[in-house]
Protein backbone atom coordinates (compact mmCIF):
# COMPACT_ATOMS: atom_id res chain seq x y z
CA UNK A 1 0.00 0.00 0.00
CA UNK A 2 1.17 3.52 -0.79
CA UNK A 3 0.24 6.80 0.86
CA UNK A 4 0.46 10.18 -0.83
CA UNK A 5 -0.33 13.31 1.15
CA UNK A 6 -0.37 16.97 0.17
CA UNK A 7 -1.22 19.96 2.33
CA UNK A 8 -1.99 23.54 1.41
CA UNK A 9 -2.75 26.54 3.61
CA UNK A 10 -5.40 28.64 1.93
CA UNK A 11 -6.92 32.02 2.68
CA UNK A 12 -10.54 30.83 2.71
CA UNK A 13 -12.87 29.24 5.22
CA UNK A 14 -13.13 25.47 5.52
CA UNK A 15 -16.80 25.72 4.50
CA UNK A 16 -15.97 27.62 1.28
CA UNK A 17 -13.23 25.14 0.36
CA UNK A 18 -15.41 22.14 1.19
CA UNK A 19 -18.15 23.52 -1.05
CA UNK A 20 -15.76 24.21 -3.94
CA UNK A 21 -13.77 20.95 -3.85
CA UNK A 22 -16.79 18.71 -3.25
CA UNK A 23 -18.51 20.03 -6.38
CA UNK A 24 -17.45 17.71 -9.23
CA UNK A 25 -18.18 20.45 -11.73
CA UNK A 26 -14.98 22.12 -10.46
CA UNK A 27 -12.85 19.00 -10.83
CA UNK A 28 -11.87 19.66 -14.42
CA UNK A 29 -10.72 23.17 -13.44
CA UNK A 30 -8.33 21.62 -10.94
CA UNK A 31 -6.68 19.00 -13.17
CA UNK A 32 -3.82 19.55 -15.62
CA UNK A 33 -4.19 18.95 -19.37
CA UNK A 34 -2.06 15.78 -19.27
CA UNK A 35 -4.66 14.21 -16.96
CA UNK A 36 -7.85 15.65 -18.39
CA UNK A 37 -10.67 14.08 -16.44
CA UNK A 38 -14.07 13.89 -18.13
CA UNK A 39 -17.21 13.23 -16.13
CA UNK A 40 -19.28 10.74 -18.11
CA UNK A 41 -22.11 10.20 -15.63
CA UNK A 42 -23.01 11.39 -12.16
CA UNK A 43 -25.40 13.62 -10.30
CA UNK A 44 -24.28 17.25 -10.53
CA UNK A 45 -25.27 20.31 -8.55
CA UNK A 46 -26.26 18.46 -5.39
CA UNK A 47 -24.37 18.13 -2.11
CA UNK A 48 -22.30 14.97 -1.83
CA UNK A 49 -23.88 12.02 -0.10
CA UNK A 50 -22.70 8.57 0.94
CA UNK A 51 -23.20 6.10 -1.90
CA UNK A 52 -23.06 8.74 -4.64
CA UNK A 53 -21.14 7.52 -7.71
CA UNK A 54 -19.35 9.33 -10.49
CA UNK A 55 -18.15 7.77 -13.74
CA UNK A 56 -15.15 9.42 -15.40
CA UNK A 57 -12.68 8.83 -18.17
CA UNK A 58 -9.12 10.12 -18.24
CA UNK A 59 -6.13 9.62 -20.52
CA UNK A 60 -2.55 8.98 -19.52
CA UNK A 61 0.04 8.55 -22.27
CA UNK A 62 -2.87 8.54 -24.74
CA UNK A 63 -4.44 5.49 -23.09
CA UNK A 64 -8.06 5.97 -21.96
CA UNK A 65 -9.03 4.70 -18.52
CA UNK A 66 -12.53 4.45 -17.12
CA UNK A 67 -12.78 5.45 -13.48
CA UNK A 68 -15.76 5.07 -11.18
CA UNK A 69 -15.65 6.61 -7.72
CA UNK A 70 -18.05 6.34 -4.82
CA UNK A 71 -18.45 8.76 -1.93
CA UNK A 72 -18.07 6.74 1.28
CA UNK A 73 -17.94 9.51 3.90
CA UNK A 74 -19.23 13.08 4.06
CA UNK A 75 -18.68 15.35 7.04
CA UNK A 76 -18.94 19.08 7.64
CA UNK A 77 -15.29 19.58 6.65
CA UNK A 78 -14.23 16.36 4.94
CA UNK A 79 -15.27 13.74 2.44
CA UNK A 80 -13.87 10.48 1.12
CA UNK A 81 -14.13 8.93 -2.30
CA UNK A 82 -12.94 5.48 -3.27
CA UNK A 83 -12.35 3.87 -6.63
CA UNK A 84 -14.95 1.29 -7.58
CA UNK A 85 -13.55 0.75 -11.08
CA UNK A 86 -10.26 1.96 -12.48
CA UNK A 87 -6.53 1.45 -12.90
CA UNK A 88 -5.64 0.99 -9.21
CA UNK A 89 -6.00 -2.25 -7.26
CA UNK A 90 -7.54 0.04 -4.59
CA UNK A 91 -7.70 3.80 -4.16
CA UNK A 92 -9.06 6.07 -1.43
CA UNK A 93 -8.91 9.88 -1.43
CA UNK A 94 -9.64 11.67 1.84
CA UNK A 95 -10.25 15.42 1.44
CA UNK A 96 -10.00 17.31 4.76
CA UNK A 97 -10.33 21.00 5.59
CA UNK A 98 -9.10 22.18 9.00
CA UNK A 99 -9.77 25.71 10.21
CA UNK A 100 -6.57 27.53 11.20
CA UNK A 101 -5.94 31.14 12.11
CA UNK A 102 -6.80 33.22 9.06
CA UNK A 103 -7.88 30.37 6.80
CA UNK A 104 -7.80 26.63 6.25
CA UNK A 105 -5.32 23.80 6.11
CA UNK A 106 -6.41 21.60 3.21
CA UNK A 107 -5.15 18.02 3.33
CA UNK A 108 -5.43 15.48 0.52
CA UNK A 109 -4.49 11.96 1.57
CA UNK A 110 -4.43 9.18 -1.01
CA UNK A 111 -4.10 5.57 0.04
CA UNK A 112 -3.69 3.20 -2.88
CA UNK A 113 -2.49 -0.17 -4.10
CA UNK A 114 -1.17 -0.86 -7.57
CA UNK A 115 -2.03 -3.91 -9.72
CA UNK A 116 1.47 -4.71 -10.99
CA UNK A 117 2.65 -7.25 -8.40
CA UNK A 118 6.45 -7.29 -8.15
CA UNK A 119 6.65 -4.19 -10.37
CA UNK A 120 4.55 -2.03 -8.00
CA UNK A 121 7.56 -0.24 -6.49
CA UNK A 122 9.05 0.57 -9.86
CA UNK A 123 5.70 1.70 -11.31
CA UNK A 124 5.02 3.87 -8.27
CA UNK A 125 8.43 5.52 -8.33
CA UNK A 126 8.70 6.08 -12.07
CA UNK A 127 5.09 6.74 -13.09
CA UNK A 128 2.45 7.05 -10.38
CA UNK A 129 4.26 9.35 -7.90
CA UNK A 130 5.46 11.78 -10.60
CA UNK A 131 1.92 11.89 -12.06
CA UNK A 132 0.45 12.58 -8.62
CA UNK A 133 3.05 15.30 -8.03
CA UNK A 134 2.12 16.91 -11.34
CA UNK A 135 -1.61 16.75 -10.62
CA UNK A 136 -1.30 18.14 -7.10
CA UNK A 137 1.28 20.79 -8.07
CA UNK A 138 -1.20 22.05 -10.67
CA UNK A 139 -4.05 21.89 -8.18
CA UNK A 140 -2.03 23.81 -5.57
CA UNK A 141 -1.19 26.56 -8.05
CA UNK A 142 -4.83 26.88 -9.14
CA UNK A 143 -6.12 26.89 -5.55
CA UNK A 144 -3.52 29.47 -4.50
CA UNK A 145 -4.54 31.68 -7.42
CA UNK A 146 -8.24 31.28 -6.65
CA UNK A 147 -8.20 31.53 -2.84
CA UNK A 148 -4.77 32.91 -1.90
CA UNK A 149 -2.14 31.32 0.32
CA UNK A 150 -1.87 31.97 4.04
CA UNK A 151 1.33 33.86 4.80
CA UNK A 152 1.70 32.97 8.48
CA UNK A 153 0.14 30.17 10.47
Amino acid sequence: MYIYERTLNLNASAAVLMEFFSDVRNLDLETPAFFRLFLRDGELGTPLYVGQRFHYQFRIFGIPFPWTTEITEVGAESFVDIQRKGPFASFEHRHSFFAVKGGTLMVDRLTYRLPFGPLNGLANGLIVRPLLDGIFDFRAARAASRFGLLENI
